[in-house]
């Protein structure tokens, strides 16, 4: 659990971002605007992972 823990919030550290950047930077290039939509996506799958994991151990 705990490496996993650690996995997924790299993961949501990275992705928001990336989602951060897109969207501060997407005016001076059109590619970000696309790089800020994945790294929201990417956020929330790294969200729905740990609440999944979260649910999965209160039901145990």
């Amino acid at each position: 659990m705990k490496k996993d823990l650690k996995q997924n919030l790299v993961g949501i550290t990275l992705f928001f971002t990336f989602c951060v950047i897109g969207m501060l930077f997407s005016d001076r290039l059109p590619l970000l605007t696309f790089i800020g939509i994945i790294g929201l996506a990417g956020t929330s799958y790294f969200i729905f992972r740990i609440v999944t994991d979260a649910i999965g151990f209160q039901r145990e």
